[in-house]
């Protein structure tokens, strides 16, 4: 809430679009540019910022409400193994009870691990180490998935054994209250043995409760791939299920359906909200499945994509679903542009609001295959657009819009710097949906008939903001502030958090002024 008071208090309304949200710059952090950072922003009005270089400690430095740096904390772990800290696998960064609760699945002695650091909210010191859970043994892995309903202070963890064994079942969700106490544990039912493959496509908790969706896919055909088709990945054919297992808020016991979604459907991810206008369950689920066809005499690469709309019943667990189309967007998109392109996105984002709107944002990504030589091909990406679609109860289409986010860029290392910047940020806050991205200034007023530059490199960029309103309203503004000329604030994608009660929205920031670049936090009210 102090936040709030520091932050400056100019807005400037423009005729097309917005003009800058109020903002508050830290002094330069002294981090590498090597490695991942996480940034967690605390209600008592301090911000934390992780960052985890390979091989080294956990820096966390912690900024009190004015934007200060007040401490750093460079601690030494007894189970945390930072020599395997490569990429952290990060499963949940929350607050609890007041302190920060940091869960990171590492591999310790051959063992799947989950371990849980609790840090105070206003040094950043780690107050506990505790390894939470463990595969059985090396052959046996456990999967874990960290579940918080943001209203309250409790979680819990799903386990599922690992895919290695497809025969053996071993699904169940462990509830721990805000003491970090485990309350109850739950066994999930499922005959695995019908079953040849399973994958966790989403885990997540909501005020109603917590819904686990499953991927289950049974061999129909095996078959060896066709040489003579055009697609030169064939071979066996798989009938597809999606298996939900939802745990109301205090219920004894899960409630369960499962759907048929047919051989030529690929579930790979799926985001869930309730929708208590209806009493229901919303579910998206994106598809895709990887494929190489034959272009005259080369190998191409391509994906088929799809995204179906789940429907449940709460009280009877029945199920309908159909194919989410972007059919409006798709229409808004011909008349604003002169093409015949069809824009199908990948889902970044779900909610559904009290009256049961549900809003889903995407982004858009080509990918290209680049000739380097004879035998060797680079992939390269281009993110042009993204996409908003409103639908009702029943998953028909009200509302979709198409916006400009011209970015292109190689396939890259996870360790790449640049690897920070190229994607994008969504927040909400009531009615209002915030989609964060990083672009030229020279694009600031582009539209889809004149989109501009492709960025290729983020050096020269400023974080940019689409504000998407309660009335459809689309406008844009810059995120920290208009910058000045040869002033450039990019935003760290992945080192960001959002306030939904107060609209503060805190970043990490690469900050360049007259040719000099400096880490910086930064913090923005998107909304009043």
């Amino acid at each position: 809430m102090k936040l709030l008071v520091a932050l400056a208090c100019l807005v400037m309304a423009g005729a097309g679009w917005a003009q800058p949200a109020h903002e508050l710059l830290s002094k330069p952090v002294d981090i590498s540019l090597r490695g991942w950072n996480r940034v967690l922003l605390m209600r008592s009005g301090s911000t934390l910022l992780f960052h985890f270089e390979p091989s080294h400690l956990i820096s966390v430095i912690a900024f009190d409400s004015a934007g200060k740096a007040t401490a750093t904390q460079d601690d030494h772990y007894r189970v945390l193994d930072r020599f395997s800290l490569v990429k952290p696998d990060i499963k949940g960064l929350f607050e609890l009870n007041g302190e920060a609760v940091l869960f990171l699945d590492q591999e310790l002695m051959t063992k799947h691990c989950l371990i849980r650091l609790r840090y105070s909210a206003a040094s950043g010191r780690l107050i506990e180490e505790k390894l939470v859970a463990e595969s059985k043994n090396a052959n046996k892995r456990m999967e874990f998935y960290v579940m918080k309903n943001r209203h309250e202070d409790n979680y819990a963890i799903f386990f599922c054994t690992d895919l290695s064994h497809p025969r053996e079942s071993d699904l169940y969700v462990v509830y721990f209250d805000e003491l970090h106490n485990s309350s109850r544990e739950v066994q999930l039912e499922l005959d695995r043995k019908k079953f040849d493959f399973l994958k966790v496509l989403g885990a997540e908790a909501d005020p109603k409760g917590i819904l686990i969706t499953l991927g289950l896919d049974k061999t129909k055909l095996y078959a060896r791939p066709d040489h003579n088709s055009p697609i030169v990945e064939g071979g066996a054919v798989y009938d597809h299920f999606i298996k939900y297992f939802y745990l109301a808020k205090d219920s004894s016991g899960p409630a369960t359906c499962m759907i048929d979604v047919s051989e030529s459907v690929y579930p790979s991810i799926a985001w869930y909200t309730g929708n208590a206008s209806v009493k229901g369950l919303n579910s998206v689920v994106h598809n895709s499945h990887a494929i190489t066809y034959k272009y005259g005499l080369d190998n191409v690469s391509a994906e088929i994509t799809s995204t179906l709309f789940v429907k449940i019943d709460e009280a009877s667990m029945a199920a309908k679903f159909r194919t989410i189309k972007n059919s409006i967007a798709n229409q808004f998109l011909k008349t604003q542009t002169d093409t015949s392109r069809y824009y199908t996105g990948i889902p970044v984002r779900m909610a559904t609001e009290a009256h049961g709107i549900t809003t889903l944002i995407s982004r858009g990504v080509t990918e290209h295959q680049d000739q380097q030589s004879l035998s060797r091909y680079d992939a390269s990406y281009t993110s042009t657009l993204a996409g908003i679609t409103q639908l009702d109860e029943q998953g028909r289409e009200l509302w979709g819009v198409v916006l400009p986010c011209n970015q292109a860029y190689q396939q890259m290392p996870l360790n790449s710097y640049s690897y920070h910047f190229n994607n994008l940020v969504t927040c909400r806050k009531g009615t209002d949906f915030f989609v964060i991205f990083n672009d030229y200034d020279e694009n600031f007023n582009n539209s889809l008939r004149t989109p501009g530059y492709i960025i290729n490199s983020f050096e020269n960029t400023n974080a940019f903001c689409y504000k998407i309103d309660g009335s459809r309203q689309v406008t844009r503004q810059y995120v920290f502030g208009t910058p000045a000329k040869k002033e450039y604030r990019s935003c760290f994608t992945d080192a960001a958090s959002f306030d939904e009660e107060t609209g503060v929205y805190a970043a990490l920031i690469s900050y360049k002024k007259r040719g000099k670049v400096s880490i910086r936090m930064a913090w923005s009210q998107l909304s009043p």
